[in-house]
């Protein structure tokens, strides 16, 4: 799979989460720390209730490296957004 596919599975999560009116994240707490993980209400949560659980259900190994590359990158950004919401 093309590694550009990574970029487009996580538009699309966040995609998602807009159509559904879902926060991007809670102001108060963006990395569920202190709270229960919501992922009606925040896109983020999606991540972590679903999408980091992939490659452990997948069947083939193919499928298992390409969600562990994808969870890799989602992982990579959730880091990236984390610094920056600190240093806001």
């Amino acid at each position: 799979m093309a590694r550009t596919a990574r970029g487009a599975a996580f538009v699309r999560a966040i995609t998602c989460g807009c159509r559904l009116g879902s926060a991007y994240y809670s102001a108060d707490d963006p990395f569920a720390k202190r709270r229960g993980l919501d992922y009606k209400a925040f896109t983020i949560d999606h991540f972590f209730t679903k999408l980091f659980k992939l490659p452990y259900l997948m069947n083939t190994e193919v499928a298992k490296t390409e969600a562990t590359a994808r969870v890799k990158y989602i992982r990579t950004f959730l880091e990236h957004l984390r610094e920056e919401i600190e240093h806001s």
